[in-house]
């Protein structure tokens, strides 16, 4: 049966700062790979985009890149729900 992955796994994913939670996020996502059944919807991709290109309030750099979260978002779309 098909499942949508939520927004949080894929900025855990790249997030660092949290190991536990980004190697958690990792092996979801590849269960989801690997059973074909994860789903990822349009809106949980733009939100991704908005969270890891974001600089933190007190200063420092993003969680990716805006060229590697684009990257990432374009890979992400195959996974995405498609209308029959």
């Amino acid at each position: 049966m098909a499942y949508l992955l939520d927004t949080n796994v894929l900025v855990y994913r790249f997030d660092s700062r949290f190991p536990a939670k980004q190697a958690q996020a990792t092996t979801l996502l590849r269960a989801a790979i690997a059973s074909g059944e994860g789903r990822i919807a349009h809106q949980s991709i733009v939100e991704f985009m908005a969270a890891v290109t974001r600089r933190p309030a007190g200063g420092g750099v993003s969680i990716l890149p805006l060229a590697d979260a684009r990257l990432e978002a374009e890979l992400r779309k195959s996974t995405s729900p498609r209308k029959s």
